[in-house]
C-alpha cells in the first residue's frame, strides 16, 4: 500500500516535507548557536608589547613596549555576528515550511465538493493527503482480507473495510444538536438527513443506518413500556 494507491512503485512519503524542514532547522540551529557562542568569545590582542602571563577578571595587565618609539596597546576583538539575525529568520521560515507541509495532509478536507476524477487528478499531481492515505489503507486492507476469505472458503464479496475519514474532534455542541432536532421535528428535513448529520458529528454510530437506529429506538421504547407496566 502506498500513500496514494496500491501500486508497488515507491511513492513520495506524505510527511517528507516536514522531515526536510526539520533537517534544515537542525542544521540552521547548529550554525545559529555556534555564532552566538563565538560572538561572546573575544580575543585579546597585544600591539607593540609582550603577551601577559594571564588574562581574565582580577588580572592586572602591565605592558612594556617592545620598541621605544612605539606605544604598547591591548584590546579585545570579536566577531560582529552579522549572520545571526539571518539564521534566526531562516529557522522561522523553515518552521513555516514544516507547518505548511503538514497542513497539506488536510487539504482534501477543504475540497470535499470535488468529483472523484478531479480528486484523482489532483492527488496524482501532489503529495498524498490524509484522506487519500486513509482511503488507500482501507483499500489495501480490504484486498488482503478478501484474499484471506478466499483461502478459508468465505465469500470475499462480503468483506468491506470502511475508513474513518473524521480526523478532527466532533464540533457539534448540545445547542446545535438540539436545534437540528427541532428542524427535523418541524418537517424541514428528513430523519435520514438528521441522522447523517449526527453521524458526521460522531453523535450517532457510523455502524448503523437510520433504519437500524429507528428499530433500536422502537425496541427500547417498548422495553420501557414493559418496565412501567410491571411497576
Amino acid at each position: 500500500m502506498g500513500p496514494q494507491d496500491l501500486s508497488v512503485s515507491p511513492q513520495e512519503r506524505p510527511l517528507i516535507g516536514v522531515a526536510r524542514a526539520a533537517m534544515a532547522m537542525y542544521q540552521l540551529d547548529a550554525d545559529y548557536r555556534h555564532q552566538l557562542y563565538m560572538t561572546g568569545q573575544e580575543t585579546l590582542v597585544i600591539i607593540n608589547g609582550d603577551a601577559p602571563a594571564a588574562v581574565g577578571a582580577g588580572v592586572v595587565i602591565s605592558l612594556t613596549a617592545s620598541r621605544e618609539d612605539h606605544a604598547p596597546d591591548a584590546k579585545y576583538v570579536g566577531p560582529c555576528g552579522t549572520g545571526i539575525e539571518a539564521h534566526r529568520t531562516a529557522i522561522l521560515d523553515e518552521r513555516e515550511n514544516a507547518a505548511s507541509a503538514g497542513a497539506r495532509l488536510f487539504d482534501s478536507e477543504k475540497r470535499s465538493a470535488e468529483s472523484g476524477d478531479a480528486l484523482r487528478i489532483r492527488y496524482a499531481a501532489q503529495t498524498a493527503t490524509l484522506t487519500s492515505v486513509a482511503l488507500t489503507s482501507a483499500q489495501g486492507l480490504e484486498k488482503a482480507l478478501r484474499h484471506i476469505a478466499v483461502m478459508i472458503g468465505a465469500d470475499p464479496g462480503k468483506v468491506v473495510v470502511k475508513p474513518n475519514l473524521s480526523f478532527v474532534d466532533a464540533g457539534m455542541t448540545p445547542e446545535k444538536a438540539e436545534a437540528l432536532v427541532r428542524i427535523w421535528q418541524a418537517g424541514a428535513i428528513s430523519y435520514q438527513t438528521l441522522y447523517e448529520n449526527l453521524q458526521r458529528e460522531e453523535l450517532a454510530s457510523v455502524e448503523r443506518t437510520a433504519d437500524d437506529e429507528t428499530k433500536l429506538s422502537n425496541l427500547e421504547s417498548r422495553a420501557d413500556l414493559v418496565d412501567v407496566a410491571l411497576l
